[in-house]
């Protein structure tokens, strides 16, 4: 009888101590599942911050691209027109100085001439200048909008400057905008000729 008392203690023992083991066992293992599960989810909040990240810095290089992309598509179109305007004017230049020399009025004469502005000069400086100052005077809500001189071309037209000579005292600065076409014809026959194409100045 006595042994048996002393079996069933050690077995009580045993067990209470075996329920104990297990009972922490299971606390561990669960704290340890709580931390395992917060570094995944601090993991995971920065994995997804990095990526909106990378998407936001992609987008805004995707844009500058396309800025620039369609600076230098305008850039073109500028050239281009300048390109056509230039191309009429020689055109209609020597029209006007083969009328000019079968009315007899000088055989040599010249009628037209364009040159350059260079970037650094003060006639280019002059021109960038007054735009900027004339576009000052509007309200513009994007700074990309706003108009920058690339080029700039001087154009002498002895016929043009013959019917402003009458007025030179009284003479004001105009500033003209219109098609390359229109440009080369009030430059050879006067505005008369972009008012009768139905041009605005």
């Amino acid at each position: 009888s006595v042994c048996l008392s002393v079996d069933l203690s050690f077995f009580r023992s045993f067990v209470l101590s075996f329920f104990l083991f297990v009972k922490i066992k299971v606390r561990v293992r669960n704290e340890n599942t709580r931390a395992l599960e917060a570094s995944l989810a601090a993991l995971s909040k920065r994995h997804a911050h990095e990526v909106s990240r990378r998407v936001a810095e992609e987008e805004a290089l995707g844009r500058e691209e396309l800025r620039l992309l369609e600076a230098l598509e305008r850039r073109c179109l500028g050239e281009l027109d300048q390109a056509k305007c230039l191309a009429s004017l020689h055109q209609a230049a020597a029209a006007a100085k083969a009328s000019h020399n079968t009315a007899g009025r000088g055989g040599n004469a010249q009628l037209y001439g364009s040159s350059l502005l260079s970037e650094h000069g003060p006639a280019h400086q002059m021109v960038a200048r007054q735009l900027r100052t004339a576009q000052a005077h509007a309200r513009h809500t994007d700074s990309g909008g706003l108009l920058q001189l690339l080029k700039a071309y001087q154009v002498l037209s002895s016929p043009l400057a013959e019917q402003f000579a009458p007025h030179a005292p009284r003479a004001a600065r105009l500033y003209w905008c219109g098609s390359p076409e229109n440009t080369a014809r009030v430059l050879v026959h006067g505005f008369s000729a972009a008012a009768g194409a139905g041009a605005g100045a």
